[in-house]
This record gives structure tokens, sequence and C-alpha cells, in this order.
């Protein structure tokens, strides 16, 4: 998912303002502005869920002014607003801590060598472990496949589409345009349809 104009436009004419203040009063009264709650801060923030990481381009910058080598794109799963923060705002995130780490681990592996492309994403363990000739439905790692069955955590994955119900990017970009829901959000459904 790529940041839209829109979202740099509206970051740059809502800061216009906050030239004196300090980049964490900054990041706040901007997050409060475009939230649905924008009263309470600790309420707010539970509205936003990381979504991708965008690479750095000229007219990009995170909302407290800071350019930065990559940027957590975040969307507010109430308005579907999006915003661009730094690793250093996301510090007052610690809500999405979790998948924004898990995508950065993504976004540091894709480019390495060619030995990282023998392997994807584990979703158990959040390691390179599963062999990249194994079926797509694979989503775990031998070692975590024999230590028996668990849940699989939605995990947000790098370049993949929002599922409309849990606001996690884990859609595989190449299913068509009308899966809008992940598989597990889609399974929930069809339970709740027949009941």
């Amino acid at each position: 998912m790529n940041a839209n104009k829109d979202t740099v436009k509206m970051n740059k004419d809502a800061l216009s303002g906050c030239a004196k203040m300090n980049k964490k009063d900054t990041l706040m009264q901007y997050m409060l502005f475009v939230s649905s709650n924008n009263q309470q801060w600790s309420q707010a923030v539970e509205e936003w869920q990381v979504i991708d990481i965008v690479t750095h381009r000229d007219d990009l910058k995170c909302v407290c002014q800071q350019t930065s080598k990559y940027y957590y794109q975040l969307m507010n799963k109430i308005n579907h607003n999006t915003v661009l923060i730094c690793s250093t705002c996301l510090k007052y995130f610690n809500p999405i801590k979790t998948f924004a780490s898990i995508l950065l681990k993504q976004y540091n592996h894709v480019g390495k060598s060619d030995k990282n492309e023998k392997h994807r994403l584990c979703h158990q363990c959040i390691q390179y472990t599963v062999d990249a000739k194994e079926p797509d439905w694979k989503l775990v790692c031998r070692q975590c496949y024999m230590q028996g069955p668990k849940a699989l955590p939605a995990i947000p994955l790098l370049g993949y589409r929002v599922c409309e119900e849990c606001f996690v990017a884990c859609i595989d970009p190449t299913k068509p345009t009308y899966h809008t829901k992940c598989y597990r959000c889609y399974k929930n459904y069809k339970t709740q349809q027949v009941k």
C-alpha cells in the first residue's frame, strides 16, 4: 500500500500552525484531530492500526515533521484516515508496536541475499523458517508444527491488502478485489451466518 498525496497534504495543512510545539505535542494534537475520539489520547491511540511501511520520498514527512528512511503507515479503524509516523513517534503507540516490529522485520528482510528468498515468514514464531517451496497454505515452520496445534495470530504482511474487518494487512494482493476480508474474518462471518 502506498502513501497517497492526500495523506501528505493533510499532514502539511493540519500542522502548519504547530511549528512552535515540540514533536510529541505536535503528534498528539494532530492524531487527536484525525481520530474519531478527539478528546482522550489513551482512547484515540486504540483506534489506529499499522498497515504498511513506506520508503522515504522527498514529499513525505512524519506527522512530527521529521524525515526518516521509512515511515509506518497507520489507518484509523473507525474513520479510515491514514497518517505516516516515523519510528521515533511509534513509541507513543503501544498497542501497535508488535505489528510494527513484524512489518519492520519483513521490510529489513526484503532485498537481502538470495539465501533469504528460500524461506517465508512463519506465522507462529515470526522467523523466516518456512521453506519457500512449500504450498502457500503452510503458514508455520516444521518446528512450530511439531509443537502441536495453536491458533495462529493474524499478522500483518508487507505489501498485502488490509482486511476490512480486523484491519490487519493479511489479504494476498493476487486475490480478486472482492476479497475484502481475510480468511479468519471470512470464516467467522460464515459461522455467524449459519447460526
